[in-house]
């Protein structure tokens, strides 16, 4: 039997095994493959959660402002009342809102800490759901104090020309 022949026999087998051996190689290399697409997918869940996480304590330093503004406007409309004693009878009930503002206002600045610290800790979380129904309720929270800010100017600037005293 020739040579050519002894092959043309075990050609259905050579072909076979080199299959065989691509196959293997194939593996292996699919294997490296999803071992770095498992890593490159931990690392950007990290990444992804670090993003999350100071966009949520970007969005409680500006709440954050929100209530320092609306504290300080309100802390002037005091000093209003207590400079211009006529205005409490005018406004008595001015000055019992203004009260209640201001303690609600002193309550969210003692909770600023404790709230930073919290969402640090989360450092974003892993519940996209739950972060992102807190930070719309943080956002919610902003934008209604900045619309308070806004009224409270108003009134501030009406007392103040109704006492002679310059806006804001």
């Amino acid at each position: 039997m020739s040579l050519l022949a002894s092959v043309q026999e075990n050609a259905a087998e050579l072909i076979a095994g080199l299959a065989v051996i691509i196959s293997v190689f194939a593996n292996w290399e699919a294997r490296r493959a999803n071992k770095r697409a498992d890593r490159l997918d931990r690392e950007m869940e990290k990444a992804s959660q670090a993003a999350r996480g100071t966009e949520m304590l970007v969005e409680i330093e500006r709440k954050n402002a929100a209530i320092a503004k609306l504290t300080l406007i309100l802390a002037r409309k005091a000093l209003l009342f207590q400079r211009h004693p006529d205005l409490v009878a005018r406004h008595g009930q001015e000055q019992e809102r203004l009260n209640n503002n201001l303690s609600v206002m002193q309550e969210l600045r003692s909770g600023e800490e404790e709230q930073r610290n919290n969402a640090e800790e989360a450092g974003g979380g892993t519940d996209i759901h739950l972060y992102q129904k807190t930070l719309a309720n943080v956002r919610r929270l902003r934008v209604r104090i900045e619309a308070d800010f806004e009224n409270e100017v108003s009134v501030y600037n009406e007392l103040a020309r109704e006492c002679g005293e310059s806006d804001a």
